[in-house]
């Protein structure tokens, strides 16, 4: 329920002084203090004075409370600060000089006030004068602390059960969407997991095709005579070559962060025709580079390939791209003039 503002106010029209307009207003929101059902108190003094009014500056505004405690101030020096309660009490002001007019204020916010925030305040605002004499206005107004009524205890315990029904379900609400995007990022990752053993069971299959071509060519040959062997045997060379870290890679850097090394090949002896380079993975070891990409990505990318194939040897291009990185790769190959 909402309270009236109980306002203290003082209209200072001095002869002596030739004060015209000078306001100082004292306001307490609400205007009484009940125990354990008011949320938030809030005291604030406004000065304002123009350039009519025999006040040329303002320099001070000071909030006490009861038998002279301190409770807040601002000056033209320093900003508005507590001098006590100073857990609680939340402080904010200003002096504004606009145009014609000059305003000044502080404003005091306590939450869950009770006995000791109950009292008499009293605001005080020295200025001077175009004598340059001090001058002081002074404005007080009392919070009194009552007990609250049943229904109010009833109606702010009902509020304190609302409140913490509300916080509760906005909370649920958060977690229940940082799990369902946990749930997809999980799905996410599942997904190329899968991709990338498929591609990995894919060379697998293409290596297991390279060894049964090279199981048939040896029982070919064991089924041979010398004299078949001297004349149609295939010529068969092979080996493995170390591709290396991707980091000493030449890195192309275009927009899908291609890196590539070249490895030369040489035959032990030279071929009578070019032959047939058949390539597989002999040893892998690679991760995803955090450094490129902050979110993990399980996809292994690489490559390799045969260039350059010569009576002589060939050149071996390896390879990879994106956010992966590889710690070593080696390469099995053979070449096959049949």
């Amino acid at each position: 329920m909402a309270l009236p503002m109980l306002r203290n106010c003082i209209l200072l029209t001095c002869v002596f002084l030739n004060c015209l307009a000078v306001k100082l207003e004292l306001v307490a929101n609400p205007d009484v203090v009940k125990s354990s059902v008011t949320k938030q108190l809030q005291v604030n003094c406004t000065f304002t004075f123009s350039e009519d009014d025999d006040v040329k500056k303002m320099y001070t505004i000071a909030i006490s409370r009861g038998k002279g405690e301190m409770v807040a101030s601002l000056s033209a020096f320093n900003p508005a600060r507590p001098l006590t309660d100073q857990e609680s009490l939340s402080v904010a002001g200003e002096i504004i000089t606009a145009a014609k007019n000059t305003i000044g204020y502080l404003n005091l916010t306590w939450p869950n006030p009770g006995q000791r925030q109950a009292g008499t305040y009293v605001c005080t605002v020295n200025a001077l004068n175009f004598a340059w004499d001090g001058i002081t206005f002074r404005t007080n107004l009392t919070v009194p602390l009552v007990e609250p009524t049943d229904r109010e205890l009833f109606e702010f315990k009902t509020s304190q059960l609302e409140d913490m029904a509300r916080e509760f379900r906005a909370s649920r609400d958060e977690n229940m969407k940082r799990i369902s995007q946990t749930e997809e990022v999980i799905r996410q990752m599942t997904l190329r997991l899968y991709q990338g053993e498929a591609k990995v069971k894919a060379l697998e299959e293409r290596l297991n095709e390279t060894l049964v071509k090279i199981s048939d060519l040896e029982k070919t040959l064991e089924g041979l005579n010398s004299s078949q062997i001297v004349t149609s045997l295939p010529r068969v060379e092979g080996g493995i070559v170390e591709c290396g870290d991707s980091k000493t890679y030449y890195n192309f850097r275009d927009s899908q962060n291609h890196r590539r090394v070249v490895k030369q090949v040489t035959f032990t002896s030279q071929y009578k025709a070019i032959p047939t380079v058949f390539l597989s993975v002999y040893q892998l070891d690679v991760t995803s580079n955090q450094s490129l990409n902050k979110t993990l990505n399980p996809n292994v990318k690489f490559y390799f390939y045969p260039s350059n194939i010569s009576l002589t040897g060939f050149d071996l291009v390896c390879g990879t791209w994106d956010n992966s990185s590889i710690y070593s790769m080696n390469v099995n190959w053979v070449a096959i003039l049949f």
